[in-house]
């Protein structure tokens, strides 16, 4: 009843190995080649989430060396740390509501104005 896995696959290992190298060279080769800007936007990006995760990991070693006696100071860093970047998410989110908001800077306008608009 039960058939076992060798005589339900067809296929060795190296055929499975070589569909996904031609799967992955038809992707590579359906992707347009890239601009030195684009290149250089993703290396920007790329550093600057790298000092931002070093940013914080030192402010985390902060945080923790404030509990240095307490067993849980790390526990105590990430979870006051989580709280700082939600609060200033937050704060950030409220900001750009308020400003998409329809009725954000039309509040001398005319009634035809603000149907026009």
């Amino acid at each position: 009843m039960a058939e076992s896995a060798a005589t339900r696959s067809h296929k060795s290992f190296a055929d499975l190995a070589a569909g996904v190298k031609d799967e992955v060279g038809d992707l590579i080769r359906g992707v347009p080649r890239s601009k030195p800007v684009n290149t250089y936007a993703v290396l920007a990006i790329l550093f600057l989430l790298t000092g931002f995760l070093f940013c914080t990991l030192c402010l985390l070693d902060l945080i923790a060396f404030a509990f240095r006696g307490n067993s849980y100071a790390w526990i105590l860093a990430f979870g006051i740390m989580g709280a700082v970047w939600f609060l200033i998410g937050s704060v950030f989110a409220i900001a750009v509501a308020i400003h998409e908001h329809p009725a954000h800077g039309r509040k001398n306008e005319t009634p035809e104005l603000r149907n026009a608009a």
